[in-house]
């Protein structure tokens, strides 16, 4: 099983917690995630979104993995630009500057170790 196929499985089988949407308000429109695990240990969600849309630069207070499993996008890590494209990696430090564009249509799997704040808890989904 290639690396791509074993992540569509894990987020085809993991439980989803309460209604699971997290909206974000992103340059070129909204993005509505959906919450696979958030607590005070780790924060796991998908983040669907369009050709164009842009996280603009920001920081998080904890480590930050990001999954690509469908599309391509250009991100901006500390100042230096990096291509990603379905199945790439992206492991993202502490308080490092950091944004995202969608070159495509675009899914990824952004988990941060511990949970960050920015990320909503269960019982703030959607809001």
């Amino acid at each position: 099983m290639t690396r791509l196929e074993k992540i569509n499985t894990f987020l085809k089988s993991y439980p989803i917690f309460g209604e699971g949407f997290v909206k974000y308000s992103v340059e070129g429109g909204n993005v509505y995630g959906t919450s696979i695990m958030n607590n005070e240990d780790i924060a796991v969600q998908t983040l669907p979104m369009k050709a164009g849309q842009c996280f603009k630069p920001h920081t998080h207070k904890t480590r930050e993995w990001l999954i690509l499993y469908y599309g391509e996008a250009l991100f901006v890590i500390d100042g230096k630009e990096r291509y990603a494209k379905a199945g790439d990696f992206l492991f993202i430090e502490p308080n490092i500057l950091h944004s995202l564009k969608a070159l495509t249509d675009l899914k990824v799997l952004a988990v941060t170790v511990p949970a960050d704040d920015c990320f909503p808890k269960d019982n703030q989904k959607g809001q």
